[in-house]
């Protein structure tokens, strides 16, 4: 692909994400980060759940879960509670606004998706996968990066 070609095929890439952002398909979204969003979920289904717990099961190292549980209490998100027989160890959980704003979450997310499946057939779901795995796939993105970072 010639540079031109690409840099096209970028500029229209990112008007694409612009027009979600200018819709407000994806406001709700950007009131969190990624792994407050899945630490978040991770808790609505496994409630009482130790930090260590959460930061091995979402591969997150135990710094980053534990500013993310901080700055998630902060927003009314979660509670800790002192385990009453080892008073050591904690457990989080979710609020009520917690489960309320990570539920709000999923549903704008499964309304989104919906929207944008009702338009395809099966066929062009099917193709939309395999191109996400193909331009996600480690060992073509690594070698592309390369060239794109190196100059190859």
């Amino acid at each position: 692909m010639s540079d031109d070609k690409l840099k096209e095929n970028i500029k229209t890439f990112l008007n694409l994400i612009d027009k979600l952002y200018e819709d407000g398909i994806i406001d709700i979204f950007e009131q969190i980060n990624q792994s407050d969003f899945r630490i978040l979920n991770y808790l609505l289904h496994n409630n009482n759940a130790h930090p260590s717990d959460i930061a091995s099961s979402l591969l997150l190292t135990r710094s980053n879960t534990a500013a993310a549980l901080k700055n998630l209490e902060n927003k009314g998100y979660l509670t800790r509670v002192i385990n009453e027989t080892n008073r050591r160890q904690i457990f989080v959980s979710l609020t009520e606004e917690g489960k309320n704003y990570v539920n709000l979450c999923n549903t704008q997310l499964e309304l989104l998706l919906k929207g944008w499946f009702s338009v395809l057939s099966q066929e062009e779901i099917n193709t939309l996968f395999s191109l996400v795995k193909k331009a996600l796939d480690p060992k073509s993105m690594s070698n592309k990066l390369k060239e794109f970072t190196f100059g190859g």
